[in-house]
């Protein structure tokens, strides 16, 4: 897997058939949180969370501080379908300078449904390898063809 690769979680994708999201911009709220590299998450994950209630519950895992704000960013999310294809996509976030409190262990980032009660994951970033947050910055910048599409 290449760095900055995105998969979307199976149950994701399940998820949306019980109408278990609201991706459009007026809907749910989206973050996007840090693991390290403790866990490696799968696209087949059981029930991935960011907290108690399912089988995975990627917020064991969370490195925060400095410039990365506990629980994640709000990417700003919007769902918008064309000619029979769905765009996920997001604001790119800021970039995260680097700070001495930051977290050294930075992996993999999360995306979630942060309105929903069960916090269910969405998909996954690959950081490529493990980032440490004070010795340099770190940009997320979304593909200008969305964070993901599916058709």
């Amino acid at each position: 897997m290449a760095q900055g690769d995105i998969v979307v979680f199976n149950q994701f994708k399940e998820d949306i058939g019980a109408q278990l999201h609201d991706l459009t911009a007026a809907g749910d709220v989206v973050k996007l949180a840090f693991i390290d590299s403790t866990q490696t998450p799968a696209a087949n994950a059981n029930d991935p969370r960011w907290g108690a209630g399912g089988t995975v519950n990627y917020d064991t895992n969370e490195v925060s501080g400095g410039a990365f704000t506990a629980e994640g960013a709000d990417i700003l999310n919007t769902w918008v379908e064309t000619t029979g294809t769905v765009k996920f996509d997001g604001t790119d976030l800021a970039t995260f300078g680097v700070n001495a409190s930051n977290p050294s262990t930075l992996r993999w980032g999360i995306f979630y449904n942060s309105t929903d009660a069960g916090k269910r994951c969405i998909a996954y970033l690959d950081l490529g390898a493990v980032v440490d947050g004070t010795a340099g910055d770190l940009t997320i910048t979304f593909n200008a063809s969305g964070i993901f599409t599916l058709a």
